[in-house]
């Protein structure tokens, strides 16, 4: 519960992401996670929701990540019934468009070196963790044409079921009467099969100073790589409040 201002936030934090893009369709989660929200759900498409929400300042968004897949939202409390409603259903009944399945595939690629420090994070990743680990497949035209809107079905069953599920609300609610919601909403959803991750090892990079060359920009982007650490790691935790004591940076 926070009460300070009239909202309601919640997330669902799905297990699964780009790292599990099959090699020869390398991008698939992250158009998975532009199309699922674009498209919309069975009863209302994309561009209806957009009209739907901004006329209530509200949000629903979808996205993805290198190891998770996120659908989220941001709502007045008075709003609140009428946005979680679409929220399960963007959840559990989404309606994928061959259009917005062209239009994630166009602008993936094209507007992917638009940013000098995109280029930098995509390069610099192809270092630390070799160019071969499934968390530097980068998306190419063949493996972006190759996704279809069967996959991306496909995609959604694999990975959006509850027991592959973390969500977290906060905002001005009463928690007992927020989870009876949940239940209400969530409580007949049968488990799935248990999502298989990939399993790969990290190596040292090798020392060195590289270069990526752009005579079209202006500015410089500069990164220092080095091994870390993983989540599992029991001092997790504790380096994360350490990075904090430095500045945040590592």
């Amino acid at each position: 519960e926070d009460r300070d201002l009239p909202l309601t936030r919640g997330t669902a934090i799905i297990r699964g992401g780009s790292r599990e893009d099959p090699a020869d369709k390398a991008g698939l989660a992250s158009i998975f996670g532009q199309t699922w929200r674009t498209s919309g759900t069975k009863t209302r498409n994309g561009d209806a929701l957009d009209e739907y929400l901004e006329s209530r300042g509200a949000r629903v968004e979808t996205g993805a990540q290198s190891d998770s897949t996120t659908v989220s939202f941001d709502t007045l409390k008075d709003n609140f019934n009428e946005v979680f409603t679409i929220f399960t259903e963007l959840l559990q009944s989404p309606d994928f468009k061959d259009d917005k399945l062209a239009l994630a595939k166009n602008q993936w690629i094209a507007r992917r070196n638009d940013d000098v420090a995109g280029i930098a994070a995509r390069e610099v990743r192809k270092l630390g963790y070799g160019a071969d680990s499934p968390l530097t497949r980068d998306p190419e035209y063949f493996t972006v044409a190759a996704v279809t809107k069967d996959d991306l079905a496909k995609w959604h069953a694999a990975i959006v079921q509850p027991n592959n599920i973390i969500l977290s609300v906060i905002g001005d609610f009463d928690a007992k009467v927020m989870e009876a919601t949940l239940r209400k909403a969530f409580g007949a959803w049968k488990k799935g099969p248990a999502f298989p991750r990939q399993k790969f090892t990290v190596g040292d990079p090798k020392p060195g100073v590289y270069f990526v060359q752009r005579d079209d920009v202006n500015q410089s982007q500069i990164r220092m790589v080095h091994a870390g650490t993983m989540r599992s790691n029991p001092d997790y935790y504790a380096i994360t409040v350490m990075n904090e004591v430095f500045g945040g940076g590592f």
